[in-house]
């Protein structure tokens, strides 16, 4: 069957498509596109892509580092979308929100923010996304042991997934832990994985941070020709996307900066200050955070004199104080205070009283934050061990599921080698039977005609019986193995069912007559009841019915048979008063091979198989079968088949 083929989706929602894939490589993209698609996607009349607009708006704007365009974005979303409660989007959300906390280092926050969305979603990603965020902040306030652990929760969650982004950022985020507990052997091993999964994912920007991350490690390791290799390999990168403005300005000038620093360090001095003299002042495509940082590595490295650095230091100190970055302005003016000491000393005393102030109250925020930690780290060790206990349940349920689907497997095979072996042995048998059953036969007829054999003649009636039984189960074991394989033969035609009721309950007179009980059939009002069935497979299941009533009934009781009208199909009721069947056992009526607690009341033989070949015979005619308990003691079995004639009372006759 060919699939069917796929909507067409609007132009407007291919580009939206399209900028969530450059989330990470061009924030600036989806800046500048936003608000023409946003104006189209609003004529589309479809609310949900527009929330996904503005959400990755949020989003770009939050990885530019602009946070009151980030939060007017938010709450421009909550307001115009939160009433569609799209699950996903408000997990993000709260990502969002949490990251923003992060940014403000209200820990708690923004740690509130993350365990909510972790118990709002099952999404791996996200809850990959979720525990990354936890990670890092835990890795901020020194909780390294946690930090490990939340990482490696996130790497669970994704490891089986295709993104190889997230795992990329997830293996450098253990990296990173790694690096600062002085672990840079396993962090240079979590590095070359994140290179290979980078490299899937043709994330250029992130390929080339794992490259500067490399770097720094091997310069711990003291691997000094490998730590120039990987800088070389974060320079091409870099200058390989010029498409990528927004962040990778910036990401150019740091491995510009990374290589001259190496040169200088290694005792190149000339080539050193020759990339420092190459380096120009910080982009105006660098967000004011990445200016700020970029203004004092210049100042901190400037090879041409005091004059240069003071102007470095006084522009990061500008930008500083314009949006509040205590501590970058704490640097500014440490480096001010030593660079004007001699010019201008009163000056420089004002920069470092200033300085030595904002250290100390940074210092007493750094010490409560690490108080925090503790308090957090209790909060969040329930956090963790929710989380392992959901991986333990996911590896134990993936364990049953692989055993049940094993057992299942072996099940269906035995099954299927067990009907092989009872077709193919109830037909061999069903052969050799029918000889037999003509050789007793042939016996009867004798005793009947010579006196010499006719003491023989009940032990030939006891043979007889016996044959006439091991038929009926061969026949059942042959159905039964037809309805496995799924090849139950039908021949249906147009059936007179007042006569064929009458026939099977005449049949079964002798019966009911040795165990005195009276067997009767109820015709309906109509002259003819006409359906088209197989005569001989509905006479089976009625046979069956009509068997297991004088079976199961004491003696002495009444076995009534009655046919009517029900809608546009014949109703056929087969009822006894014997004990009924147990409740317990009434679910399992029609399984095959199913013993009832129920014991015949004359010694009579059952195969278990009578009810389920019954079942499937009726509805491969297209009918229906049941039981019912009667009131007063009982059973009732009740059959349907679908009428294509009926004659009325009086009509025809």
């Amino acid at each position: 069957m060919q699939n069917s083929p796929s909507p067409v989706q609007s132009p407007a929602l291919e580009v939206l498509a399209n900028l969530a894939n450059k989330l990470h490589q061009n924030p600036l993209a989806i800046i500048e596109r936003g608000p023409d698609l946003y104006r189209r996607l609003a004529s589309d009349g479809d609310p949900k892509p527009m929330a996904e607009c503005i959400l990755l708006q949020a989003m770009a704007r939050h990885r530019l580092g602009r946070r009151e365009d980030t939060e007017d974005f938010i709450a421009e979303w909550e307001e115009t979308f939160e009433e569609l409660n799209q699950a996903r989007e408000m997990v993000r959300m709260l990502n969002l929100r949490g990251l923003l906390a992060k940014g403000e280092h209200n820990y708690k926050q923004a740690i509130a923010f993350f365990r909510r969305g972790l118990e709002l979603t099952n999404e791996p990603s996200l809850r990959a996304g979720f525990c990354g965020n936890l990670g890092r902040i835990f890795k901020d306030l020194g909780d390294y042991g946690a930090a490990s652990d939340l990482f490696l929760e996130a790497l669970n969650q994704i490891k089986n997934s295709d993104r190889p982004g997230d795992l990329a950022r997830t293996y450098t985020n253990l990296a990173d832990v790694c690096h600062v507990q002085d672990q840079h052997e396993l962090a240079l091993r979590y590095l070359d994985e994140a290179q290979e999964q980078a490299v899937q994912a043709g994330i250029i920007g992130l390929h080339a941070e794992i490259c500067l991350y490399r770097a720094r490690t091997l310069e711990k390791l003291g691997r000094q020709t490998l730590q120039r290799d990987a800088l070389e390999d974060a320079a091409r990168l870099a200058d390989a996307s010029p498409d990528i403005k927004a962040g990778f300005t910036y990401q150019r000038y740091v491995v510009q900066l990374e290589r001259a620093k190496f040169e200088l360090r290694h005792g190149d001095t000339d080539a050193g200050v020759k990339v420092l003299r190459e380096l120009s002042s910080p982009s105006g495509e660098l967000n004011d955070r990445e200016a700020i940082d970029a203004h004092l590595t210049l100042a901190r490295h400037s090879s041409t004199g005091a004059e240069e650095a003071v102007s470095h230091f006084e522009a990061a100190l500008a930008l500083a104080l314009e949006i509040d970055l205590r501590a970058q302005e704490a640097q500014a003016r440490a480096g001010l205070a030593q660079l004007l000491q001699s010019s201008d000393p009163t000056v420089a005393c004002e920069h470092l009283t200033k300085a030595l102030q904002l250290e100390r109250t940074l210092y007493s925020e750094e010490s409560a934050r690490r108080l925090q930690a503790v308090g957090l780290h209790r909060e969040t060790s329930e956090l963790q061990e929710k989380l392992s206990q959901e991986r333990r349940v996911r590896e134990e349920t993936a364990r049953l599921l692989a055993e049940v689907e094993k057992q299942k497997t072996r099940a269906q095979e035995a099954d299927r080698a067990k009907t092989a072996i009872l077709g193919i042995a109830a037909h061999d048998l069903s052969n050799q039977l029918g000889a037999l059953v003509l050789g007793v036969k042939s016996l009867q007829v004798e005793c009947e005609r010579h006196a010499a054999i006719a003491p023989w003649r009940d032990d030939v009636h006891d043979l007889d019986s016996a044959a006439t039984e091991l038929r009926e189960l061969l026949r059942r074991l042959l159905d039964y193995s037809a309805i496995q394989k799924g090849t139950l033969s039908s021949r249906p035609e147009e059936t007179d069912l007042i006569g064929l009721v009458k026939r099977c309950v005449e049949d079964w007179q002798s019966v009911s007559a040795a165990k005195a009980q009276t067997l009767s059939a109820t015709p309906p009002l109509e002259a003819k009841l006409v359906a088209h069935v197989d005569p001989a497979r509905l006479a089976q299941v009625l046979h069956n019915l009509i068997s297991n009533a004088l079976k199961y009934a004491p003696r002495n009781t009444p076995v009534e048979v009655v046919l009517k009208l029900f809608g546009d199909s014949a109703l056929i009721e087969v009822a006894d008063r014997g004990p009924g069947i147990d409740p317990a056992d009434q679910p399992q009526l029609f399984q095959a091979f199913r013993a009832l607690s129920n014991r015949p009341t004359g010694g009579e033989s059952s195969t278990g198989l009578g009810l389920h070949i019954a079942r499937a015979i009726i509805e491969n005619e297209g009918g229906q079968i049941g039981y019912l308990a009667r009131p007063g003691g009982g059973s009732m079995f009740w059959l349907t088949v679908p009428l294509i004639e009926r004659v009325g009372e009086g009509e025809g006759r």
